[in-house]
């Protein structure tokens, strides 16, 4: 189930560090998608990890995420060269 966005300020230290790391990731993969949207056309971004659904979830552009696209490529080459 993805994360719910809290807010942009925390009332607590722990809680503005958490929306600080948060927010200022979710902005970096908003610009960084931007940028690259405007030099590469068709654009698709990719997610990967733990937290790509919250994030997929957040984000206005569209994206395709996959919370285990790295290990079971990894898996792939592994089983690929056992052969």
């Amino acid at each position: 189930e993805p994360r719910q966005r809290k807010g942009i300020v925390g009332t607590s230290t722990n809680e503005s560090m958490h929306s600080g790391v948060i927010e200022g990731m979710l902005l970096e993969i908003e610009g960084r998608m931007r940028a690259m949207s405007e030099q590469f056309s068709p654009f698709i971004c990719v997610l990967t990890g733990g937290d790509a659904k919250y994030f997929d979830s957040q984000l206005k552009n569209s994206t395709f995420a996959h919370p285990n696209l790295t290990l079971r490529g990894i898996h792939t080459a592994l089983r690929y060269n056992e052969e």
